[in-house]
This record gives C-alpha cells, sequence and structure tokens, in this order.
C-alpha cells in the first residue's frame, strides 16, 4: 500500500507541476502544449511531461485592391432615319479607393463604325473594331485609372477618367439597344455599375432635310472691346432630322472669335461629330450641331471680337451644310450686318483681361476657367503673362493661351507647379487677343474667387483693365 500510496503522489505533483508550471507559462506564451503521458523506459513504465509546439496561426490575407468603376452611356439621339449618325459617348470614371489596373471599355453598337476617338485614363490603344450582322463589337484599352480626386500616379498622361466617344451610321431599320462594360483586372466591389445600355429606333431611309441659316447680331451698334454675339439659327424644313450639321461663318473684317478657338478639355467630351463646338480660325469659324430634328431650329451664339480697325458696318455671312442629304441649297446662305461704334485706340501696349465665371463646380473634380485678354493698343504687347490668384488657392493643373490676330496664331501650353501659376505668350501682336483656358480643381467645397491678370514687359498704357475676376461657388457633389 505503502508503494501504492507514493505513486499516486508522485503523478500528482507530476501533474501539478505540469499544470501549473512549464505547462501554463507555455500556453500562456502561446508557444507550447504539454500532456502526462506513460511510456516504457528501461523496461519500466514511467509518466513522462511531453510538449508539444503550438502552431503558429496563419497570417491574414491581405485585402485586395479594390476600385470602384463606374460606366454612363450617352447618345446623340434615340431615333434616327436609316443613312444618319448617331454618336455614342461612353464615360467611365473610378471611384477609388485603389488604381484601376488594366482598364478595357467594350461596346456592342448599332450600325457601322464611323469614327472611333478615346481621351483619358494612361497608355490609350486605338480601339478595335469587328462587325457581326447589324452589331458592331468595338473594343478600346485605358491602360490605368488612378482613383477620383487625384491627377496622376506617378505615370504621364494619366486621369481618373476615361470617354469614349463613337460615331456610327444607322445602316438598318429596326429597334437596336448599344451596350457597353468596362473591366479592370483590379477587384471592383460594385460591377452592377460596370455596364450600362441604350436604346435605338432606327427608321427605314433614305434621310433627307432641307437647312436654312439666320443670323442675327447684338448689340447694334457694336464696340472695342465688348465686340457682338452673333446668334447663329439653323432650322430643318426637311422629312428627316439631319446630323453633324456645320455652319461655316466668315466674320467682319479683322474680327476673332473671342472665346477660346481650341478644343476645350474641361472633361466634356463633344457628343457631336465635330472636334467641338465652335472653333475660329482668323477671321473665320466653324459651329458644329449633333443634330437639327424635322421642323425644328438650333441656335448657338457666338462672341466676336471686332478689330480696332474695323469698318463702321460688321458683315458676317454664314454657310450651313450637314452629313445628311439635302437637296434645297438656296437657302444654305444667309449675311447679318452690324454697326461699329467708333473706337480710338492708344498709343502703346493696351491689354484688356476678361474673365468667364465656372458653373457646376464640384470639391475634388477638374473645371475650366475660360479667358481671354485683347490688346487694343497700337504697340505689339512682348512677353504677355497670365497669372492666377485664388482665394481659398486652386490647384491648377493646366492652363492653355491662344494668341490670336490677322497675321496668325501663337500657342502656348503650361503646367504651372509653383504658386504664381503663370504662363508667358512671346508676343500677343496690337489688334490680337488671347484666348485661355485654365484647368484647375478646388479641394473642398465654399466660397472661391479667382483674379486672373495679364501683363506685358512693356507695361501698360492703361493697367486698371488688366485684371478680371470673379467669384464663384463650389459644391460637395
Amino acid at each position: 500500500m505503502r508503494g501504492v500510496f507514493m505513486a499516486a503522489v508522485l503523478v500528482a505533483v507530476a501533474a501539478l507541476v505540469c499544470s501549473t508550471g512549464p505547462v501554463r507559462s507555455a500556453q500562456a506564451a502561446g508557444q507550447a502544449r504539454c500532456k502526462l503521458v506513460t511510456k516504457r523506459v528501461h523496461g519500466h513504465r514511467k509518466r513522462v511531461k511531453v510538449c508539444k509546439a503550438k502552431p503558429k496561426p496563419k497570417p491574414k490575407p491581405k485585402p485586395k485592391p479594390q476600385a470602384d468603376l463606374e460606366l454612363t452611356v450617352s447618345s446623340t439621339l434615340q431615333q434616327v432615319t436609316a443613312g444618319n449618325h448617331v454618336v455614342y459617348t461612353i464615360e467611365v470614371e473610378n471611384h477609388g479607393p485603389a488604381v484601376a489596373e488594366d482598364v478595357s471599355i467594350s461596346a456592342d453598337i448599332p450600325g457601322r463604325l464611323v469614327d472611333a476617338s478615346e481621351y483619358g485614363g494612361s497608355q490609350l490603344s486605338e480601339c478595335s473594331a469587328d462587325r457581326n450582322g447589324g452589331v458592331m463589337h468595338v473594343a478600346c484599352g485605358a491602360g490605368t485609372m488612378p482613383p477620383e480626386g487625384t491627377t496622376s500616379t506617378g505615370q504621364a498622361n494619366e486621369l481618373p477618367y476615361a470617354f469614349v466617344r463613337l460615331v456610327t451610321e444607322a445602316d438598318e431599320p429596326g429597334a437596336f439597344s448599344a451596350l457597353a462594360k468596362v473591366q479592370s483586372s483590379t477587384q471592383d466591389p460594385h460591377p452592377d455599375n460596370n455596364m450600362a445600355t441604350k436604346s435605338l429606333d432606327v427608321l427605314p431611309g433614305p434621310a433627307s432635310a432641307d437647312l436654312t441659316v439666320a443670323l442675327a447680331g447684338a448689340p447694334d451698334p457694336a464696340s472695342v472691346p465688348d465686340g457682338l454675339t452673333e446668334t447663329v439659327s439653323v432650322t430643318n424644313a426637311g422629312p428627316s432630322e439631319a446630323t453633324d450639321v456645320y455652319v461655316t461663318l466668315l466674320l467682319p473684317q479683322g474680327a476673332v472669335v473671342a472665346e477660346a478657338p481650341f478644343l476645350d478639355p474641361s472633361l466634356e467630351v463633344p457628343t457631336g461629330s465635330c472636334e467641338t463646338s465652335v472653333y475660329g480660325f482668323l477671321s473665320s469659324a466653324v459651329l458644329c450641331f449633333d443634330s437639327v430634328a424635322s421642323g425644328a431650329t438650333q441656335t448657338m451664339m457666338i462672341h466676336i471680337a471686332p478689330s480696332i480697325h474695323g469698318p463702321p458696318m460688321l458683315e458676317t455671312d454664314a454657310v450651313v451644310s450637314a452629313y445628311t442629304s439635302d437637296p434645297n441649297l438656296a437657302n444654305n446662305r444667309a449675311t447679318g450686318i452690324t454697326s461699329l461704334a467708333p473706337f480710338q485706340p492708344l498709343a502703346g501696349v493696351n491689354l484688356v483681361t476678361r474673365l468667364e465665371p465656372p458653373t457646376a463646380v464640384v470639391a475634388g473634380k477638374p473645371f475650366a476657367l475660360q479667358f481671354d485678354a485683347h490688346n487694343l493698343g497700337l504697340a505689339d504687347a512682348n512677353a504677355v503673362t497670365v497669372k492666377l490668384a485664388s482665394t481659398p488657392q486652386l490647384d491648377v493643373s493646366a492652363l492653355e493661351l491662344v494668341s490670336e490676330s490677322s497675321t496668325g496664331f501663337s500657342y502656348v501650353e503650361c503646367a504651372p507647379v509653383d504658386s504664381g501659376d503663370d504662363c508667358t505668350l512671346p508676343v500677343v501682336p496690337s489688334d490680337g487677343v488671347v484666348a485661355g483656358l485654365l484647368v484647375a480643381q478646388a479641394s473642398s467645397p465654399g466660397q472661391y474667387s479667382a483674379t486672373l491678370t495679364a501683363v506685358s514687359s512693356e507695361g501698360d498704357a492703361a493697367p486698371g483693365d488688366n485684371s478680371a475676376s470673379v467669384s464663384f461657388a463650389v459644391s460637395s457633389g
């Protein structure tokens, strides 16, 4: 009995040591787990402690980066006559938070593809097209797309949005539906907004239009530097809609288009088959309408800056044309006449700056400030610098300037990085105008003010009108 008792005591002591000593500390440390087992040692059975290392927990997998791509699609027409053009504009935005890699945009559209273009993202590739029956499949690559609110992830020309613009000719009557999709190798937690559809009814052809154009200038008389606004009206009396409607204007002698005569990169892609709605070149201009419905009238206004040496009567001639057949060309021309108040230019440089307030500005999204600066003096203005000051400070990503005069164009594009955000043109001739576009971004909502100043190295005969200011509100979206 004594031997049995002692054995029981030894077993109890051993169990106590294992459970309260090494076992507890090892388990507390999360390193080992111990237990008592019976083993035969040299022919004798003994209770021994055996400890096993606790398996290390597996590391949690890192969450995969996620990007939220949103696609929308719009079209110039929902009903079209066979033989006319329809333009589809596909817009993709990355709402983040991660960079979207290997972005591709595709679309199945009705009709024959006439033109395809894209803008945004990075590493843009040419769109490929393949037709199967009455459906055209178009595939475009947009490369890398950073999250919304950023303009780059370190690569050049990398933008948080992309546009694809597809011009098609409807050639078969019937009811069709265009389907657009966006894909990325980056995980997207909201795939429901990666595609969109747009319906189209194609009526039997042939398409035929009867276009007329009319001009109305105001005020009368016009003045320097205020100029005049020419209202251009196009009416279609034909049996079908007219698409890709162009109006070519011959402006008054020495006059130029006051607005920026180049593609407006304010992140609104044109929906027509022309690249811009208004394009000015010296004393001429071209206006474009997506379409003019049967029995409808479309209007567009163009601001004309007359020459400081302009004649007393300002004459503007217009011709309208379209992709759609127009068998009656006798009414496709018009002339508008507006008088000009006398003006006496100053002997030196006289830069007069005008700035247009922006509309619908959203915090974190780029917007455009359009402006112009006229040299109303008799001397050429050299080294003309355009500078922006704003409160609160705006983040300026690009500044484009075009100097236009009777002698031609001068163009400069800047990407300001200093607080001055200035940009310089070599020369703005006498009677010339600088048309400019500044792309900026507001970091937070609120009330903003901006002042734009144009100065030359020679100074100015009337410096009081070198600057122009605007105030505008920035919303949260």
